[in-house]
């Protein structure tokens, strides 16, 4: 009897303990698609990308259609973990500015999204998506290679 009582304590611990690891991990995990970027960003969009370097000049580029297409592929095929911060920190060397301007239902929005290399991105505007204003490490090892290649 006193085995028996045993085995179920253990399997019990197990359980609740697989359990708050799940919950756990899907607090922390963000899948791109769950950032609901709108498909109809694409529409009626400029965005504007500056590039800041320690060691180089500033840089400041306008996205066409193939590039910002390109863009919000990547954002949306990327993963990310929250980061329970207020602010973007760290000393990158490639930091990220892109600012997207957009009509969606008549309205004008935007999106800015900061970036700290391939670390962390924060996406703020005027838009009530998930995720908004939080830190998001990045969990794609080719983000800033695909940035810089867009």
């Amino acid at each position: 009897m006193l085995f028996c009582k045993k085995r179920i304590l253990i399997i019990a611990v197990v359980v609740l303990t697989l359990t708050a690891g799940i919950l756990t991990w899907s607090y922390f995990h963000v899948s791109g698609s769950e950032l609901e970027l709108p498909d109809s960003i694409l529409e009626n969009c400029t965005a504007e990308v500056t590039v800041i370097e320690w060691d180089a000049p500033r840089t400041e580029q306008e996205l066409d259609q193939e590039q910002l297409r390109q863009l919000i592929e990547l954002l949306k095929d990327s993963s990310y973990w929250r980061e329970k911060s207020d602010s973007l920190t760290g000393n990158w060397i490639k930091n990220y500015h892109i600012f997207l301007n957009f009509t969606l239902n008549s309205q004008p929005q935007y999106l800015y999204i900061t970036g700290c290399g391939d670390h962390a991105i924060r996406i703020t505007g005027s838009l009530d998506l998930p995720y908004m204003g939080e830190s998001l490490l990045i969990q794609n090892e080719n983000w800033q290679q695909s940035l810089d290649g867009i």
